[in-house]
């Protein structure tokens, strides 16, 4: 048997493969006997000896392409240099094929490639110079997919390795292009095979006649008997075979249907024993549970301990469900006896006193009253109420009062932080309770109101003053009361800084006058209908005068009190009728000197001057935020009901409060109290305070894991503005340092506190300013020290521009040595002066944060490897480094030095010339 076959290497893909042979057809002589069992026979063993050549007839293939899958690496490649062949010279030389033999004395004594090579140590052969060649399948890219490729190593030793596509490890790829492997990639030269020459037969020249002539010679016979009986018997056994495979396949898949169906049923039952054999031991559990609960329940009820202690325990149920609650019930029926024979008797004094006051009018009795008052103030006052029968009518009322504010019992006890206040609003209840005595000695109470109608009438204005610092200021010297003359004539203004409690001073002041208090907020006078407003207000002052002695609190004045004539259309005039029933009602042409009306706002400048007009309200006090004293007593009485340590310092808590009010306060004393709780401890000291205190001012702290270069980097940001403002009198009297992020702000922050008379009242000088953008300057300095101009980050960014906007205003506000802002006629030529201006004052003040930084580069290192450490430092901590690690600078002279110096320059001077017109 003869075979053609081409044989190609893995690299020689472009060439047309031909793995299956081509046969001959042989013409085999075949005997068999009319017996169709000798029929069968012959037939199965002449398609065994063919299905046996088709079995081993590509082992054949396999042997000879095995000792082919070598390559020659040693080739010679053309060089980059040689000179290009045009492609039409390239076309007219044609490779010449090769026979089999040739093949192989050719391929004899090349390498054959058995080891391996892992692809991504290419790599590293390439950068230690020890790789030579790749070579790659010819007209294919590499990085499409994976590929197959020879290394050739500095040695000329060959290996296999597989290239991944890009897709799968584009990182590979990239340092293959960084390190230029692919000027070393060469194309695989493999040989093209000469198929096998087929032996001619010797009438071979018929195959060049054509068929029609054959057809005209040849008649086609007719098959004989035995042939057509053969190709039965051929066909009747591949139909049995069919048959029979088809019964196999059947009988196999019924077989394995029924082993599963077993399985399952095995698994099934399986689980069944399983779940029986769990409720079994349930069952013998239950079955014990009971039996040892029986047990237990048989001894207890043996026991006589037990019977005595359950005796016990329903004797006390029994004791305070029955005993206590009938000794409650009886004494509450003594004490409603009592209160109906108080009102008795006080009924029967309310109409005695009644008929005596009726006599002492009849006889003129106002001098006799008088008389009898001087010995007694307060049972004239006491007269004087009981005239009134306020509660006479209270109770004769059917409608229930509806904004009157029942258990209001707050006192000046209760309200802490009032200062010189305190003394205003006593004076005031006692214009209210001992009204008749300052009339009757000759003292005229403020306000003419109160001689046209009798009412007692003051004002509280909330005023609101923004003005923000990044630095908090003290205001301990603010409690002071402005625009305040006894001899004036009018009523009471109390302005005030934002929540300080204008509703609980209200409260206090009818607490301590002992009368009734209504509150309403201005607000809910407004309505969509016409004329609601003006009768809320008109129903508001009946109840108060029914309900007298009272207080009305009217929160939120300006919702009503505004400008007239403002706002055009209906909601503008119902708005403007609210306010003129207002003003008749303050002006009291419906009163009867027995109510009081505090009102606040936080917006005097928008109030309708005939509302605060001299005359209804022409005396203001102003409250500001509390000071450090006033703190401390927010603090105490926040803190009266709490479990505080005997030690506790309250003015470092205070001092570190600055700026707070009452409710931010109160706070603080709660987040301690948790704070405690969570820490299971029993009192609340003075850290937990002051770590609260922290909390209301800046957030949570926000526990977050940094590298130390990042810790370090905030540090310095921190540190260089604490050094760099020691050095200067205005801003050295530093609290804090901290770096610990807490919710909101990522970067830490230091506490300074300044004098509010030059950073609030604006006398700031011009030396401040400059200190001010110095020390806005400095993060900026540190950062170019410590790690170089190459190397700066933005976290100064805030800072910088924050001095930018300041070197701004101070050159606009004429503190430049130029004096831009004098004027505030600009020209764009003046405007780019001005720029420039104040990008010269930047630079003078970066370089002399940068010289105090220099100078002061070992306290810097000490606080920041403290803040590394600790990510906070207190004033003390602060100042003990600064005391052994600092370069202070000397202070520059004051203003009052300046002028103690240039007055003894004076006086020697007129002493001299003195000395000399004696002489």
């Amino acid at each position: 048997m003869a075979c053609n076959c081409i044989l190609s290497s893995p690299f020689s893909s472009s060439l047309p493969l031909n793995p299956r042979p081509q046969f001959r057809k042989t013409k085999t002589l075949i005997s068999c006997s009319f017996t169709e069992n000798r029929e069968t026979i012959t037939i199965a063993n002449e398609e065994k000896k063919e299905s046996k050549i088709l079995k081993y007839a590509p082992l054949d293939l396999l042997k000879l392409s095995v000792t082919l899958t070598v390559i020659s690496a040693s080739l010679p490649q053309p060089s980059s240099a040689a000179p290009k062949v045009s492609e039409k010279k390239r076309s007219g030389k044609k490779n010449e094929a090769l026979t089999v033999d040739e093949l192989k004395k050719w391929t004899k004594g090349l390498p054959v490639v058995s080891h391996r090579l892992a692809y991504t140590e290419i790599l590293d052969l390439k950068r230690e110079n020890k790789l030579k060649h790749i070579v790659k399948p010819p007209s294919i890219g590499l990085k499409q997919r994976a590929e197959v490729v020879l290394v050739v190593l500095d040695d000329n030793k060959v290996v296999r390795t597989v290239l991944p596509s890009i897709g799968s490890d584009p990182k590979f790829w990239e340092e293959w292009d960084e390190l230029k492997i692919d000027g070393l990639c060469m194309n695989a030269y493999s040989p093209s095979i000469k198929n096998p020459d087929i032996p001619k037969p010797y009438l071979g020249f018929l195959s060049k006649i054509p068929i029609w002539m054959f057809s005209l010679v040849n008649k086609q016979r007719p098959q004989s008997r035995k042939a057509l009986e053969l190709k039965r018997v051929r066909e009747e056994f591949k139909r049995r075979k069919n048959e029979e495979l088809a019964k196999m396949k059947e009988d196999s898949a019924m077989m394995e249907k029924a082993m599963k169906m077993q399985k399952k049923m095995e698994e099934k039952q399986r689980r069944m024993e399983i779940k029986k054999l769990k409720y079994e031991q349930s069952l013998r559990q239950a079955h014990r549970s009971s039996h040892n609960m029986s047990m237990m329940w048989e001894r207890l009820a043996s026991d006589s301990n037990v019977s005595t202690a359950l005796g016990f325990v329903f004797f006390y149920i029994f004791y305070r469900t029955v005993v206590l609650n009938y000794r409650k019930q009886k004494k509450d029926y003594e004490d409603r006896l009592k209160i109906e024979k108080a009102e008795a008797d006080e009924k029967r004094k309310i109409r005695e006193l009644e008929k005596e006051m009726a006599g002492i009018e009849d006889d003129d009795g106002d001098e006799e009253v008088g008389a009898k008052g001087e010995d007694n103030p307060y049972s004239v006052m006491a007269k004087q109420f009981m005239k009134s029968g306020a509660r006479v009518r209270r109770v004769q009322n059917k409608r229930l009062p509806q904004y009157l504010e029942r258990g209001v019992d707050v006192k000046f006890t209760d309200v802490a932080g009032l200062g010189k206040i305190r003394l205003e609003l006593e004076e005031i209840v006692k214009f209210f309770t001992h009204g008749e005595m300052y009339r009757r000695r000759g003292v005229k109470i403020p306000g003419q109101i109160i001689a046209i109608s009798g009412n007692f009438e003051f004002i509280l204005f909330y005023n609101q003053r923004a003005y923000k610092f990044a630095i908090s200021s003290s205001r301990a010297s603010l409690f002071e009361l402005l625009d305040y003359n006894r001899e004036a004539n009018g009523s009471f203004m109390l302005q005030e800084a934002p929540w300080v409690g204008k509703t609980l001073l209200a409260k206090a002041v009818a607490g301590e006058a002992g009368v009734n208090f209504f509150s309403i907020s201005a607000s809910q006078f407004v309505e969509i209908y016409v004329g609601v407003g003006a009768s809320r207000v008109r129903a508001l002052y009946q109840e108060a005068r029914e309900n007298a002695p009272s207080v009305v609190f009217i929160d939120e004045l300006d919702a009503v009190g505004r400008e007239r004539g403002l706002i055009k259309g209906s909601g503008g005039q119902e708005r403007d009728a609210t306010l003129n029933q207002l003003l008749v009602c303050l002006d009291g042409f419906e009163g009867r000197g027995e109510v009081i009306t505090i009102a606040s706002t936080n917006r005097p400048d928008i109030l309708d001057p005939a509302l605060v007009r001299p005359g209804r309200f022409d005396r203001k006090i102003y409250i500001p935020k509390p000071g450090l004293i006033g703190r401390v007593e927010i603090l105490k009485v926040h803190a009266r009901k709490k479990p505080m340590a005997p030690d506790i310092d309250y003015t470092a808590v205070a001092s570190m409060t600055d700026g707070m009010v009452g409710a931010e306060l109160a706070n603080i004393i709660e987040v301690a109290a948790i704070n405690m709780m969570r820490e299971g401890r029993t009192e609340i000291t003075t850290d937990d305070l002051l770590q609260a205190a922290q909390v209301e001012e800046r957030g949570m702290l926000d526990r977050k894991e940094r590298s130390t270069e990042m810790w370090k980097q905030v540090a310095i940001n921190e540190a260089a503005m604490a050094v760099v403002a020691v050095n200067f009198p205005d801003l050295r009297n530093i609290e804090f340092l901290t770096i610990s992020p807490r919710a909101g702000r990522e970067l830490g922050y230091v506490r300074l506190k300044m004098d509010h008379m030059k950073f609030k009242e604006g006398m700031l000088s011009r030396q401040s300013l400059l200190d001010h953008i110095t020390v806005q300057l400095a993060p900026r300095a540190a950062d170019e020290l410590f790690y170089g101009e190459d190397q700066l980050s933005t976290i100064w960014a805030e800072t910088a521009d924050n001095a930018r906007s300041a070197a701004r205003t101070l050159v606009l506000g004429g503190l430049s040595d130029k004096h831009y802002g004098l004027n505030n006629f600009w020209t764009s030529k003046g405007i780019d002066d001005i720029d420039s201006e104040a990008l010269r004052i930047l630079n003078i003040c970066y370089e002399r944060s940068k010289s105090i930084l220099q100078k002061n580069r070992e306290l810097m290192d000490a606080v920041v490897d403290k803040l590394v450490e600790k990510k906070s430092l207190t004033k003390q901590e602060f100042f003990n480094l600064v005391e052994l690690h600092g370069s202070i600078e000397a202070p520059p002279p004051s203003i009052l030095d300046i002028r103690s110096a240039k007055r003894l320059q004076l006086q020697n001077l007129m002493a001299h010339n003195v000395e000399a017109t004696l002489q």
